[in-house]
């Protein structure tokens, strides 16, 4: 009786696993296999030094998305992130900054600048925030009589938050944009006052 009822434990088992395989095969067959790749567990702000807590591995059906999708966490490990990565965002070789580089430096990409701002009586952004940057010039000095205020740079991520100044009204931050966001914030602290206005996370364009 015993030899008989482990003989039929084993039919049921090897038909269960033969039923799941050829399952798996269908859905490879159908949709594609099984690919894993490396997404983030929490939104996290650009400077991040990634580690194993920071990241999770998830199974997708088909083609990754990208082609430069990570597959293993141990790639990422130790790395910077060039550019904010919202959770559930898949983590790309373009999101990490060169592994022999650490510090301010790591997160700046040739194409950027890193640029500190002094503002008075604005919010107080954390680091990797997304702020756009405004100026208000003299009315005055406007001949066309236009809006005397205007963003000089959008949706740019902060990259350092010094203490403040003034009981805390006066704020130092450090903002990553192009060259040429880098010249116009330039010419408008000198010429007029600037003012920060938080941005959500989805206004991330990277053309700040």
């Amino acid at each position: 009786m015993l030899w008989a009822a482990a003989a039929l434990v084993a039919v049921v088992t090897a038909t269960t696993v033969i039923g799941t395989l050829s399952s798996l095969r269908h859905q490879d067959q159908a949709f594609g296999a099984l690919s894993p790749i490396v997404v983030a567990r929490r939104d996290l702000p650009v400077g991040t030094r990634l580690t194993h807590r920071d990241l999770a591995v998830r199974q997708l059906r088909g083609e990754s998305p990208d082609s430069d999708a990570l597959s293993t966490t141990a790639a990422a490990e130790g790395r910077t992130l060039t550019t904010p990565l919202l959770r559930g965002g898949v983590l790309t070789r373009r999101h990490l900054a060169a592994a022999d580089r650490s510090g301010l430096g790591a997160v700046i990409p040739r194409n950027r600048r890193a640029v500190r701002l002094v503002v008075e009586h604005g919010v107080q952004p954390a680091v990797g925030d997304l702020v756009d940057v405004l100026a208000t010039f003299d009315p005055a000095t406007l001949g066309d009589g236009g809006d005397p205020t205007i963003v000089v740079a959008a949706a740019v991520p902060v990259l350092t938050v010094e203490p403040g100044t003034d009981a805390g009204d006066t704020v130092a931050i450090t903002v990553l944009v192009t060259p040429r966001t880098a010249r116009r914030l330039a010419f408008s602290s000198a010429t007029g006052t600037l003012s920060l206005s938080l941005a959500p996370p989805e206004a991330a364009t990277g053309n700040g």
